[in-house]
């Protein structure tokens, strides 16, 4: 079972505007309840991280989805939270071999699927999303996100942002969701309901992020999420022995 999903959209364009004079409002059902508390420090960042696993249904210019994924990866950093990247293809071949993609990620870990126009169209996304997040109801499973790509292109456009910064903190604003729980939008940052021209100003510069509470509260609940995993792999390699064992007598 999957919780209730979480969107992340854009609405009320108005007149076309130049510049940085376009607002995009970010809109979010959430349905992923809080973690418990653990202490987190920004020291932590090396040991204390999630694995973002990327499918690119979008077959995105590969520097403009590298670029992208670093700054993704930045604002987490700013976080004090590591992340991990993983890109894999819509199927794996048998001449893939023991490639990571073929494992399962667990809790520690979030599916990124970016979808072209055709793919989110089955999504019934409304006209304003940007993207799509849903919580995971079980500890063995990752978090799943969607971005639309074809959004992003719009949004770049009408803003004057490059594409991989608007593709960049839409990620984040989608895997903060999954993190930060049944936390609302804040009236500022990365996680605000609504991006306005100062914000995607503050994007260029790298300096639309997560606020220090929210930051606090995602390495607690990264540290939860690796716990959970631990205990998960425990528990797989504790049911092998003893299957051995079984076999053995």
């Amino acid at each position: 079972m999957k919780s209730r999903g979480q969107r992340l959209g854009i609405a009320g364009w108005g007149k076309k505007t130049t510049g940085w004079g376009t607002a995009i409002f970010l809109t979010m059902v959430v349905g992923q309840p809080g973690f418990a508390d653990s202490p987190g420090a920004e020291g932590r960042e090396a040991n204390l991280g999630i694995t973002v696993r990327v499918y690119d249904y979008a077959h995105i210019p590969h520097e403009t989805l590298i670029r992208a994924q670093e700054e993704t990866r930045g604002i987490f950093r700013k976080a004090a939270v590591g992340t991990e990247w993983q890109h894999c293809p819509a199927k794996i071949s048998p001449e893939s071999g023991d490639s990571p993609c073929r494992e399962v990620l667990g809790p520690s870990g979030v599916y990124m699927r970016i979808l072209p126009a055709s793919m989110a169209a089955r999504l019934d996304s409304r006209r304003e999303d940007l993207g799509f997040a849903l919580g995971s109801g079980t500890p063995e499973a990752g978090s799943d996100a969607w971005v639309f790509y074809h959004r992003v292109e719009e949004v770049a456009e009408r803003s004057g942002a490059s594409l991989s910064v608007i593709l960049g903190h839409a990620m984040a604003h989608e895997i903060g969701h999954l993190l930060l729980g049944l936390e609302p939008h804040s009236p500022k940052g990365i996680m605000r309901g609504g991006w306005h021209g100062e914000d995607f100003e503050l994007a260029a510069q790298g300096q639309l992020t997560f606020t220090p509470e929210q930051s606090e509260q995602m390495r607690r609940a990264v540290m939860v999420r690796l716990r959970q995993a631990e205990l998960i792999e425990r528990h797989s390699e504790a049911v092998s022995q003893a299957s051995i064992a079984e076999d053995r007598k």
